[in-house]
């Protein structure tokens, strides 16, 4: 799992910026991305325990959505 940040341009080249959680997997020879959240409106505090997370054992995720107070939810297929 990882965190992108994607900028891409709206109308009038106005430029918008998401932050998601991906995920990569092979797919025959080339590799693709699978978005399983949109982290775009996290609070920065949120967003920072996510990427702390992300870098610590499988188990710590829950841990970060349990404590954020309903900012970041995790849905049941994720936590496998």
């Amino acid at each position: 799992m990882f965190i992108a940040k994607v900028t891409s341009k709206g109308k009038h080249g106005k430029s918008y910026t998401s932050l998601l959680l991906r995920e990569s997997l092979r797919v025959g020879s080339t590799v693709k991305s699978k978005t399983l959240a949109v982290l775009t409106h996290l609070p920065t505090h949120v967003l920072e325990a996510v990427r702390r997370a992300i870098a610590q054992p499988a188990d710590s995720l829950p841990k970060v959505a349990n404590a954020s107070n309903g900012s970041l939810r995790l849905r049941p297929h994720l936590l496998t």
